[in-house]
């Protein structure tokens, strides 16, 4: 006997079809201004005055005819912005399979009808591009900032110095260098043994300058890869015979950690890019340590809303729907004795 009502559909049924798009989460980044002071309406160069103190002018009395010593420098330090640009096409058929002979239930439910269909505006696909775009452009912005080596020979990397390029160029022992390199600190791309970051953390704030200690403990950080961070996390939490302490530290967790009442700050996609092969610094370390204090970085941009600004358009001459930005920025120090660093 036929049923009363029957199908002769050419395929099999696929399950339930969503529509909704789940986004693979990304690491997250501190916010440029957590790092360094960000200097808008730079289009090219700044040159910022750098000055010295003055130490040891008060001298014994020497009668009516007293001796003039002492002078201070006022030098420049120089901040230099590059351009960089993001563009990106959609095609209507790359995206539909249509002329595969496949299609999709996105390309069904999502995209506009016969001339429109090519335009992506007013859709919900233009959304999920954008977002996509935004956060790719975000982590960029940061790699660059942080590894940004113009003497790199990969196009991810070079245009600019950024930070880790300039402290590393700059540092060394305390007799020679002005960037102080913790001695005894050479961390490398191996595991990091029991303990280690503790006795980094501790190298780096013995070996920092008098100037840098005296900085008002609110003002100044640790920023250190998330390899640091869980290392000393590991030596403060532990189970068995240990305190109270450390036991409930395990158990219940530290939000935050601290080194001597200093903020220690975990900059996790730090430890994603150094694993990138194409990073200048990816055979020489794998583990970061800066103690400094943000105000003396600066993060020079010709207009902060750039760095995250995605403009998209349709093109009726090929059919195309484009996604483009451009921006501006550049990083620098101001005084190098302001951060001492391991890696």
């Amino acid at each position: 006997m036929a049923s009363v009502l029957e199908t002769n559909f050419s395929y099999t049924y696929p399950g339930i079809l969503s529509t909704e798009i789940f986004f693979k989460p990304t690491e997250d980044s501190p916010a440029l201004a957590d790092l360094a002071i960000i200097d808008q309406g730079i289009s090219f160069k700044k040159q910022y005055n750098v000055l010295p103190g003055l130490n040891k002018i008060l001298k014994p009395y020497d009668g009516c005819t007293p001796s003039y010593t002492g002078s201070a420098e006022i030098t420049n330090k120089t901040l230099e912005v590059k351009e960089f640009s993001m563009n990106l096409e959609w095609c209507k058929d790359d995206f539909t399979g249509y002329l595969s002979g496949i299609y999709n239930n996105l390309a069904q439910e999502m995209l506009k009808t016969g001339n429109a269909s090519f335009d992506l505006s007013g859709t919900p696909l233009v959304s999920v591009i954008s977002t996509l775009i935004e956060d790719a452009t975000r982590r960029d912005v940061f790699r660059r900032i942080s590894f940004g080596d113009t003497g790199s020979a990969s196009a991810d990397y070079d245009t600019i110095d950024g930070i880790w390029t300039q402290l590393i160029d700059n540092a060394g022992t305390a007799s020679t260098y002005c960037v102080r390199k913790a001695s005894g600190t050479s961390l490398g791309t191996a595991a990091l043994s029991s303990g280690e970051a503790l006795d980094v953390l501790e190298k780096v704030y013995a070996q920092s300058t008098n100037l840098l200690k005296a900085v008002p403990t609110n003002k100044k950080a640790f920023y250190v890869t998330g390899s640091i961070w869980d290392n000393y996390y590991n030596s403060l939490a532990a189970v068995g015979a240990v305190t109270e302490q450390a036991y409930t530290a395990l158990v219940k967790g530290m939000p935050t950690l601290t080194y001597k009442g200093i903020p220690v700050i975990p900059v996790r996609i730090w430890d994603t890019d150094l694993a990138d092969a194409s990073n200048p610094l990816n055979a020489t370390t794998a583990h970061l340590v800066l103690y400094t204090t943000k105000d003396n970085h600066r993060i020079g941009v010709e207009a902060s809303s750039d760095l995250n600004k995605v403009e998209g358009f349709y093109s009726k001459v090929d059919r195309k729907y484009y996604f483009t930005g451009d921006m501006k920025f550049g990083y620098t120090y101001l005084h190098c004795d302001l951060q001492t660093i391991a890696y």
